[in-house]
């Protein structure tokens, strides 16, 4: 079957705002059978938006960033929020082909409520592991223009500073907090002696944790 490259980037927005199913419809049609509805049938209700989260490095010109997905959990999917993924936890990026981890696609009643949606769903988005595209795409949701419709291809461009910003380091507090949910359940138990991690009297446990 032929493959319109339009209608697999575009197709989950059309969806969001007809309510259809635009795969099923091309499968039919494939088939031989007819559309099932003709264009005066169709209306738009709301307002979609779609943002595609990508393994690639904002502040190294957009480069893929391959690597393993220690961490994946998008937000959960509703009438507003729809994640189309192919991968999860566990999974590997490569450098040989498409670095798209997914499709976040929002809906709402009209734009401004749209947008809100997303930056809702940006902000629950969580990934660990190879750089992505995600914090761009949550400031992106917050700038004016964006906010305002005034849209075109040099939109980055013109706010580089803005949105190509550098994050800030992790503060002690988010450190400690990471350090002990990484070594789990159990972090101070009463009893040293039911302990397995090669503890040894008269010396200090000493174990190096890198994020």
């Amino acid at each position: 079957m032929e493959m319109n490259t339009r209608h697999k980037v575009e197709k989950t927005v059309t969806e969001m705002i007809e309510g259809l199913d635009l795969v099923e419809w091309k499968m039919r049609v494939a088939a031989g059978e007819k559309l099932p509805l003709a264009q005066e049938d169709l209306h738009i209700d709301g307002h979609a938006i779609e943002a595609r989260i990508y393994a690639e490095d904002p502040s190294r010109d957009f480069l893929p960033s391959p690597g393993r997905i220690a961490h994946l959990a998008p937000p959960a999917e509703s009438r507003h929020v729809r994640v189309d993924t192919g991968v999860r936890a566990g999974d590997t990026i490569t450098a040989h082909y498409d670095p798209l981890i997914a499709k976040l696609v929002v809906w709402d009643r009209d734009r401004e409520k749209a947008v809100g949606r997303l930056r809702e769903a940006l902000s629950e988005f969580e990934i660990a592991g190879p750089a992505s595209n995600l914090g761009l795409l949550y400031r992106i949701a917050h700038n004016r223009d964006f906010i305002a419709g005034d849209l075109d291809t040099g939109l980055i461009e013109r706010h580089r500073e803005e949105l190509l910003a550098g994050s800030e380091p992790a503060g002690d507090d988010a450190l400690a907090l990471a350090a002990l949910a990484a070594l789990g359940p159990g972090v101070a138990p009463r009893d040293p002696w039911n302990l397995a991690d090669a503890w040894r009297p008269n010396r200090d446990y000493h174990r190096e944790m890198l994020f």
